[in-house]
């Protein structure tokens, strides 16, 4: 999991941003679909994914999450009290 952090610019000294590392966790992952758009003349790709975790209140829908073949953006999430899971919709970053 990685949120989005404001970092000074070691030349200049300007603010930006970062993504930084959160926390690692392990999770499962659901494939849920995909669709193949053109925007502005361009191929895009969009892939859903359902992702479970334990239980875990702090995961914010402005955050991102870091899996092995890719960066995906959090669309909503749910926290399930009954089965300690906190489940995740979230869309593939093409980049």
């Amino acid at each position: 999991i990685q949120r989005l952090t404001p970092v000074q610019d070691e030349v200049y000294g300007i603010a930006k941003q970062e993504w930084m590392d959160v926390m690692t966790l392990r999770a499962t992952i659901d494939y849920r679909g995909g669709d193949r758009i053109v925007e502005n003349y361009e191929v895009v790709n969009t892939n859903m994914v359902k992702i479970t975790t334990h239980l875990r209140r702090w995961i914010e829908p402005q955050m991102r999450v870091k899996c092995s073949d890719g960066y995906y953006y959090i669309q909503s999430r749910y926290h399930d009290r009954r089965n300690g899971q906190t489940i995740m919709m979230c869309e593939l970053i093409n980049e």
